[in-house]
């Protein structure tokens, strides 16, 4: 084995030497006990790992394995040896052996995997210091679009095959973050995210798409995804499809926020989309303390506008303006008369709607709106009724900004 590593053998043919060497089929399976490499004469289809997720703590779970299928023969607990591959504090997987029923596991077996498990835990690490470097590079590569370092979408097209990346436009962003205090367990969602594959494999399949039409790559503390599109019928509801896997598969350690760009078709608006999309995080972080969430930049309205507004005393001026009394009105009170407007606004100044909505009687909503024009809002002009929404809108903005 250590003549192998010497030569610079791949881990598919390290696990079959390992086999060789015990007589018994040998699995490599990841951390999240998914399937890497076999000496079996099989496809990763024809294996099947039976596992259970365990609860630990708020948001930890534990991942256990029960049995393991291999076309058609069933391995149970006591015909499966599990070897963790780790260096130092790093843990990298699980070298699995199967055994025949009537096999003991014996003491010369355990040794051969443990010193096997020390050899593939080095191959793991010089894997992992390539990917590294490839990462870094693609990240860079990422910054120069956005940069502008690409006169040509011809020149960007063949630079990005060097990542095995077929570059095309229209596309959109997918950005992930997530809600982890700890930068190192962070990052570490984020690397796992990055290191299972799972989400090419969504995306391609939700949007019938080859996995080589989707990039995925760690880029300013978030995850990043560049979908390039094959037709836009159905988009936003597989898009939608695709945060909702996100939230299901990654959200056990925090809560996950998805945000997703509007179409891009030109290189000169990468840039402009992406800064969009991390809007949305801006706009929703407090959101995301309580719930993961997936959002799409085109569905912020008119909080597209306000952001562009630098001065923010302009935006607070007119809120003032338009509601200063009703605010004035429902400090201290338990009843708020803000929320009773916002109510009727949004139930098209349908009365009725309005206090089923609140729960309340249609004489005390009555009574509500008329201490509401007693305050001066006047709500039977269309102009103003406008106003009085867009100020309402503007102040939740404004709220939110501030979190």
């Amino acid at each position: 084995m250590l003549d192998l590593l010497l030569e610079g053998a791949d881990l598919n043919k390290f696990v079959y030497s390992i086999a060789k060497l015990i007589d018994a089929p040998v699995i490599l399976l990841t951390n999240d006990l998914e399937y890497l490499e076999s000496s079996l004469d099989a496809d990763p289809s024809d294996i099947q790992i039976h596992s259970r997720t365990t609860e630990m703590q708020a948001h930890s779970t534990y991942r256990q394995m029960d049995a393991i299928d291999v076309k058609g023969y069933h391995y149970v607990k006591e015909n499966i040896f599990f070897q963790p591959i780790f260096a130092g504090d790093q843990e990298f997987g699980y070298l699995v052996i199967l055994l025949e029923a009537e096999k003991a596991i014996q003491e010369n077996l355990i040794i051969a995997a443990e010193q096997a498990s020390f050899l593939v835990a080095f191959l793991f690490q010089s894997e992992q210091a390539l990917l590294e470097k490839e990462r870094n590079h693609l990240s860079s590569f990422v910054r120069d679009v956005f940069n502008n370092q690409y006169s040509t979408e011809t020149e960007l097209f063949e630079k990005s095959k060097v990542f095995n990346w077929r570059f095309t436009f229209p596309l959109v962003m997918i950005s992930i973050q997530a809600n982890i205090s700890d930068s190192e367990d962070r990052l570490a969602l984020y690397y796992r995210i990055l290191d299972s594959g799972l989400l090419e494999r969504i995306i391609a399949s939700t949007m019938e798409i080859s996995e080589e039409n989707c990039k995925v790559l760690y880029f300013n503390d978030s995850v990043l995804c560049f979908v390039s599109l094959k037709n836009e019928a159905n988009l936003k509801s597989k898009l939608t499809r695709i945060g909702h896997s996100v939230e299901s598969n990654f959200s056990d350690k925090g809560y996950i926020g998805v945000s997703i760009s509007d179409v891009v078709y030109e290189l000169e608006e990468l840039r402009q989309a992406y800064s969009n999309s991390m809007l949305v995080f801006t706009i929703y972080k407090e959101n995301l303390e309580s719930k993961s969430f997936v959002h799409f930049y085109t569905d912020l309205g008119l909080f597209r506008l306000f952001h562009n507004i630098k001065d923010t005393t302009i935006l607070e001026e007119f809120v003032l303006e338009k509601l200063g009394p009703v605010l004035e009105y429902d400090e201290g009170k338990e009843v708020k008369l803000l929320e009773t407007l916002r109510y009727y606004i949004k139930n098209n100044t349908n009365v009725q709607k309005t206090a089923d909505d609140l729960y309340v009687h249609y004489n005390t909503m009555r009574y509500r709106m008329n201490t509401i024009k007693e305050l001066g809002i006047q709500l039977d002009n269309g102009f103003e009724l406008t106003e009085i929404s867009l100020a309402c809108q503007l102040l939740q903005y404004l709220e939110m900004k501030k979190g």
